[in-house]
């Protein structure tokens, strides 16, 4: 009766066409049932927008279809030289509207993609012939998978644990580095992101200790949503890095030996006090956060994809295999 009111109310102003909610702006939710009633999982695919996007640039697409979301050991970055006529070269042949429809996908249905979107927006507005072939791949890559997408699962984890990287390999023009976390919730990427650090990190360690700043800060805003519509989440929230000496110094004072750290990044031992959260050890290897911080290759993408979307074995299984393979990385509670 209420719908039926507001249809009549805005048809008076507008024509409003009634759609199926799950199909919205190219991003389509498939839910799956056990039975009739029983939801046990919903996939999110964007397989018919990017068909659109696929047509609108198919004559630059490569002969071969990407193997990986970015192309592995790539060296592009801000600091990629350009000349003017190349910048207005890829900027006519359609590089800002290229980078939308990217940008669009990633968001929605291509999370493993997040650090190569990230260097493709850096260079935005000086595109070069390195920058539009890397993005053409990525492009070739969500055709690839255009009909798998993202999943989250009814009997995944209830409770959000956190992955957080940063990497080593800084610009040359202002020596930050590329950092990401990943908040996982019933085994989808519920909150995820692959950035550039704001300041500079005088080692790996310090590095790895700012990403996880930035991973803190909005778990205190998921958690503060939470809280007001009472969902009720069990703390400390589990967050793991592969750094020993990051996750060690959010529960130690400041010392002569790590003095120099700004102080803001230290809002993450006040959250460890507070019992928000634990910093746990997880191998590299099995650190989804690797795809957000750097070019890939293919059997790292293979090894940690589908526990970044969905279709792996299940976030509380990777947790138990993280936690089995070395207790005496993990700080005291």
């Amino acid at each position: 009766i209420i719908q039926d009111a507001f249809d009549k109310k805005v048809n008076e102003i507008w024509t409003l066409k009634r759609a199926n909610p799950n199909f919205m702006l190219g991003i389509e939710k498939i839910p799956e049932y056990n039975g009739e009633d029983t939801l046990m999982s919903i996939t999110i695919k964007m397989t018919a927008f990017v068909r659109g996007a696929v047509e609108a640039f198919r004559q630059y697409l490569p002969s071969k279809s990407a193997t990986t979301p970015y192309p592995p050991g790539d060296k592009l970055t801000k600091d990629t030289a350009v000349t003017e006529t190349e910048i207005q070269l890829y900027t006519k042949r359609g590089y800002p509207r290229l980078i939308g429809m990217l940008l669009w996908g990633v968001r929605h249905g291509f999370d493993e993609c997040k650090f190569g979107m990230s260097i493709l927006g850096s260079v935005a507005s000086k595109p070069g012939p390195l920058a539009w072939k890397n993005a053409m791949y990525m492009l070739s890559w969500m055709d690839a998978n255009q009909k798998r997408g993202i999943r989250f699962n009814k009997d995944g984890n209830h409770h959000p644990v956190t992955f957080a990287d940063a990497s080593d390999k800084a610009l040359l023009s202002n020596g930050q580095r590329q950092a990401g976390f990943a908040i996982m919730w019933t085994d989808g990427p519920l909150i995820t992101s692959s950035h550039r650090l704001k300041h500079v990190g005088l080692c790996i360690s310090h590095n790895e200790y700012m990403a996880i700043t930035a991973a803190a800060k909005k778990l205190v805003w998921l958690l503060q949503l939470l809280e007001e519509i009472e969902v009720q989440i069990t703390t400390p929230i589990q967050v793991y890095g592969d750094n020993v000496q990051a996750n060690r110094l959010c529960e130690n004072f400041v010392s002569p030996g790590n003095q120099y750290i700004a102080h803001q990044y230290h809002f993450n031992k006040e959250k460890v006090e507070e019992g928000m959260m634990i910093l746990l050890w997880v191998d590299t290897n099995l650190n989804i956060l690797d795809l957000y911080t750097k070019p890939t290759s293919k059997a790292t993408c293979d090894n940690l994809m589908p526990n970044l979307l969905g279709f792996g074995e299940g976030i509380k299984t990777l947790c138990e295999k993280i936690l089995s393979m070395d207790p005496t990385c993990k700080p005291r509670p």
